[in-house]
């Protein structure tokens, strides 16, 4: 069985379920932002993620969205990592300042930044 990387993002409005999604995710998953997560996984395991999830969330008040991610991810803004360093095992990614999103959204598809 295959495995495909996933872009999981979440909002949840209470802290103690928040802190639960939050730990889960960060147990298996790599974290870009604050809520949002890179994570890899076949059908079965993708499964049986999302029941662990959905026993954690109140699904009238939160909302949880997983993407599969079929290109390289943009990422945007201050790169955390320096310069000359990157890391292994993670979904293909490139990084671009903040200010390539004024040009075109084609741009942003090229194998180096604009």
């Amino acid at each position: 069985m295959r495995d495909y990387w996933y872009l999981i993002q979440y909002d949840i409005a209470n802290p103690k379920r928040l802190q639960r999604v939050h730990r889960l995710l960060k147990s298996c998953a790599l974290p870009l932002q604050h809520s949002v997560f890179a994570w890899q996984g076949n059908q079965h395991q993708l499964a049986a993620l999302t029941h662990q999830l959905e026993q954690r969330i109140n699904p009238d008040e939160d909302d949880i969205r997983g993407y599969r991610i079929r290109r390289p991810l943009c990422l945007f803004g201050h790169n955390p990592l320096p310069d000359d360093l990157g890391f292994d095992g993670g979904p293909a990614h490139q990084h671009y300042p903040i200010s390539a999103l004024q040009h075109a959204p084609e741009a942003l598809w090229s194998t180096s930044p604009p």
